[in-house]
Protein backbone atom coordinates (compact mmCIF):
# COMPACT_ATOMS: atom_id res chain seq x y z
CA UNK A 1 0.00 0.00 0.00
CA UNK A 2 1.15 3.36 -1.00
CA UNK A 3 2.13 5.54 2.26
CA UNK A 4 2.22 9.40 2.03
CA UNK A 5 5.06 10.98 1.86
CA UNK A 6 3.36 14.34 2.43
CA UNK A 7 1.06 16.31 5.15
CA UNK A 8 -1.29 16.86 1.98
CA UNK A 9 -1.24 13.19 1.34
CA UNK A 10 -1.15 11.96 4.72
CA UNK A 11 -4.73 14.30 5.34
CA UNK A 12 -6.10 12.63 2.25
CA UNK A 13 -5.31 9.28 3.95
CA UNK A 14 -7.18 9.51 7.19
CA UNK A 15 -9.91 10.86 5.21
CA UNK A 16 -9.83 7.75 3.28
CA UNK A 17 -9.21 5.27 6.04
CA UNK A 18 -12.21 6.57 7.73
CA UNK A 19 -14.25 6.89 4.91
CA UNK A 20 -13.34 3.67 2.47
CA UNK A 21 -12.40 -0.25 3.48
CA UNK A 22 -9.12 0.68 1.83
CA UNK A 23 -8.21 -3.97 2.49
CA UNK A 24 -9.69 -4.20 -1.11
CA UNK A 25 -8.82 -0.55 -3.15
CA UNK A 26 -5.73 0.31 -4.17
CA UNK A 27 -4.27 3.96 -3.16
CA UNK A 28 -1.93 6.25 -5.79
CA UNK A 29 -0.59 9.33 -5.12
CA UNK A 30 -1.71 11.91 -7.93
CA UNK A 31 -0.09 15.10 -6.67
CA UNK A 32 1.83 16.05 -3.38
CA UNK A 33 -1.84 17.01 -1.90
CA UNK A 34 -4.06 14.16 -3.49
CA UNK A 35 -4.51 10.50 -3.57
CA UNK A 36 -7.33 8.31 -5.90
CA UNK A 37 -8.72 5.08 -4.95
CA UNK A 38 -8.86 2.14 -7.25
CA UNK A 39 -11.36 -0.31 -7.11
CA UNK A 40 -11.34 -4.26 -8.78
CA UNK A 41 -13.46 -2.99 -11.72
CA UNK A 42 -10.55 -0.46 -12.54
CA UNK A 43 -13.44 2.50 -11.29
CA UNK A 44 -11.10 5.50 -9.78
CA UNK A 45 -11.98 8.51 -8.08
CA UNK A 46 -8.96 11.17 -6.52
CA UNK A 47 -9.36 13.13 -3.70
CA UNK A 48 -7.00 16.35 -2.97
CA UNK A 49 -6.50 18.81 0.09
CA UNK A 50 -7.88 22.18 -1.10
CA UNK A 51 -7.59 24.71 1.38
CA UNK A 52 -7.76 22.85 4.06
CA UNK A 53 -10.62 20.55 3.13
CA UNK A 54 -10.90 17.05 1.26
CA UNK A 55 -12.74 17.40 -1.88
CA UNK A 56 -13.15 15.16 -5.06
CA UNK A 57 -11.60 16.66 -7.65
CA UNK A 58 -10.40 15.03 -11.31
CA UNK A 59 -8.24 12.20 -12.17
CA UNK A 60 -4.82 13.42 -13.86
CA UNK A 61 -4.34 12.94 -17.30
CA UNK A 62 -0.82 11.41 -18.48
CA UNK A 63 1.46 13.42 -19.26
CA UNK A 64 2.74 13.98 -22.80
CA UNK A 65 5.86 12.23 -24.12
CA UNK A 66 7.99 15.69 -23.99
CA UNK A 67 7.16 15.55 -20.29
CA UNK A 68 8.31 12.20 -19.67
CA UNK A 69 11.62 13.23 -21.77
CA UNK A 70 11.98 16.68 -19.22
CA UNK A 71 11.47 14.30 -16.22
CA UNK A 72 13.99 12.23 -17.73
CA UNK A 73 16.12 14.74 -17.86
CA UNK A 74 16.11 16.01 -14.51
CA UNK A 75 16.23 12.20 -12.74
CA UNK A 76 19.77 11.80 -15.34
CA UNK A 77 20.74 14.91 -14.16
CA UNK A 78 20.02 14.62 -10.35
CA UNK A 79 20.68 10.96 -10.17
CA UNK A 80 23.50 10.31 -12.66
CA UNK A 81 24.55 7.04 -11.02
CA UNK A 82 21.92 4.51 -12.59
CA UNK A 83 22.23 3.01 -8.96
CA UNK A 84 20.25 5.88 -7.61
CA UNK A 85 17.62 6.13 -9.65
CA UNK A 86 15.00 3.66 -7.56
CA UNK A 87 11.76 4.45 -7.09
CA UNK A 88 12.28 6.45 -3.87
CA UNK A 89 14.66 8.57 -5.88
CA UNK A 90 11.95 8.86 -8.64
CA UNK A 91 9.05 9.63 -6.24
CA UNK A 92 11.22 12.52 -4.59
CA UNK A 93 11.75 14.35 -8.11
CA UNK A 94 7.92 13.80 -8.98
CA UNK A 95 7.27 15.24 -5.26
CA UNK A 96 9.78 18.27 -5.41
CA UNK A 97 9.19 19.12 -9.10
CA UNK A 98 6.27 20.82 -10.92
CA UNK A 99 5.37 18.28 -13.91
CA UNK A 100 2.39 17.02 -15.47
CA UNK A 101 3.53 13.28 -15.29
CA UNK A 102 1.11 10.74 -13.66
CA UNK A 103 2.75 9.43 -10.92
CA UNK A 104 2.78 6.11 -12.73
CA UNK A 105 4.59 7.52 -15.77
CA UNK A 106 7.46 8.79 -13.27
CA UNK A 107 7.86 5.28 -12.03
CA UNK A 108 8.06 4.55 -15.71
CA UNK A 109 6.27 1.03 -14.93
CA UNK A 110 3.34 -0.84 -16.98
CA UNK A 111 -0.19 -1.10 -15.39
CA UNK A 112 0.56 -4.58 -14.44
CA UNK A 113 3.76 -3.70 -12.75
CA UNK A 114 2.29 -0.90 -11.50
CA UNK A 115 -0.41 -2.18 -9.45
CA UNK A 116 2.01 -4.87 -8.01
CA UNK A 117 4.33 -2.01 -7.04
CA UNK A 118 1.34 -0.82 -4.56
CA UNK A 119 -0.04 -3.56 -3.20
CA UNK A 120 3.32 -5.55 -2.51
CA UNK A 121 6.23 -4.79 -0.31
CA UNK A 122 9.25 -4.72 -2.12
CA UNK A 123 11.61 -7.54 -2.07
CA UNK A 124 15.48 -7.69 -1.47
CA UNK A 125 18.07 -9.66 -2.56
CA UNK A 126 17.95 -12.47 -0.37
CA UNK A 127 14.37 -13.38 -0.05
CA UNK A 128 15.04 -13.16 -4.47
CA UNK A 129 17.18 -15.68 -3.58
CA UNK A 130 15.53 -17.86 -1.37
CA UNK A 131 12.55 -18.06 -3.66
CA UNK A 132 14.50 -18.57 -6.86
CA UNK A 133 16.30 -21.64 -5.60
CA UNK A 134 13.33 -23.77 -5.87
CA UNK A 135 13.57 -23.32 -9.80
CA UNK A 136 10.03 -22.14 -10.39
CA UNK A 137 8.85 -18.62 -9.71
CA UNK A 138 5.10 -17.86 -9.88
CA UNK A 139 4.29 -15.12 -12.12
CA UNK A 140 3.38 -12.94 -9.23
CA UNK A 141 6.65 -13.49 -7.76
CA UNK A 142 8.55 -12.33 -11.13
CA UNK A 143 6.92 -9.05 -10.97
CA UNK A 144 8.56 -8.34 -7.17
CA UNK A 145 11.42 -9.43 -8.92
CA UNK A 146 11.48 -7.19 -12.29
CA UNK A 147 10.22 -4.42 -9.62
CA UNK A 148 13.84 -4.99 -7.50
CA UNK A 149 15.81 -5.30 -10.70
CA UNK A 150 13.98 -1.59 -11.68
CA UNK A 151 14.71 -0.33 -8.51
CA UNK A 152 18.01 1.16 -9.01
CA UNK A 153 19.65 -2.35 -9.45
CA UNK A 154 19.53 -2.60 -13.68
CA UNK A 155 23.12 -0.89 -13.48
CA UNK A 156 24.72 -4.20 -12.72
CA UNK A 157 22.35 -6.68 -12.54
CA UNK A 158 21.04 -8.34 -15.73
CA UNK A 159 17.55 -9.96 -15.76
CA UNK A 160 16.51 -11.39 -19.27
CA UNK A 161 14.07 -14.24 -21.01
CA UNK A 162 16.92 -16.31 -22.09
CA UNK A 163 14.58 -18.81 -24.03
CA UNK A 164 11.53 -21.41 -23.86
CA UNK A 165 11.70 -25.17 -23.59
CA UNK A 166 10.04 -27.90 -23.02
CA UNK A 167 9.77 -27.00 -19.38
CA UNK A 168 8.55 -23.38 -20.05
CA UNK A 169 9.65 -20.14 -20.11
CA UNK A 170 13.48 -19.96 -18.49
CA UNK A 171 14.79 -16.41 -16.93
CA UNK A 172 18.62 -16.02 -16.27
CA UNK A 173 19.26 -13.24 -13.63
CA UNK A 174 22.63 -12.81 -12.96
CA UNK A 175 24.57 -10.28 -10.31
CA UNK A 176 27.22 -8.03 -10.95
CA UNK A 177 26.66 -8.64 -14.14
CA UNK A 178 29.75 -8.98 -16.13
CA UNK A 179 32.50 -8.74 -13.72
CA UNK A 180 34.47 -11.66 -12.39
CA UNK A 181 32.31 -12.11 -8.96
CA UNK A 182 29.65 -12.61 -11.42
CA UNK A 183 26.78 -14.60 -9.98
CA UNK A 184 24.04 -16.27 -12.16
CA UNK A 185 21.02 -17.99 -11.95
CA UNK A 186 18.40 -19.62 -13.80
CA UNK A 187 14.64 -20.32 -12.98
CA UNK A 188 11.09 -21.21 -14.71
CA UNK A 189 8.76 -18.70 -14.75
CA UNK A 190 5.30 -21.14 -13.51
CA UNK A 191 2.05 -20.44 -15.82
CA UNK A 192 -1.06 -18.85 -14.75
Amino acid sequence: MYKPRTIGQFKVMEFLKRSFVLDSLIIAPISRNGLMLMDRNADIIAFELYNGTILQCPVPSPGTLSDMRLFISNLNRKYPDLRSQTFDAKTTLWLETPNSLTYQQALGLTDELYRHYLTHPMMDKDEILRQISTGFVSQDLYRSIQLWYLNGHAADTFLVISGIDGTGTLIELIFHYQTPAADAHRFYLLEA
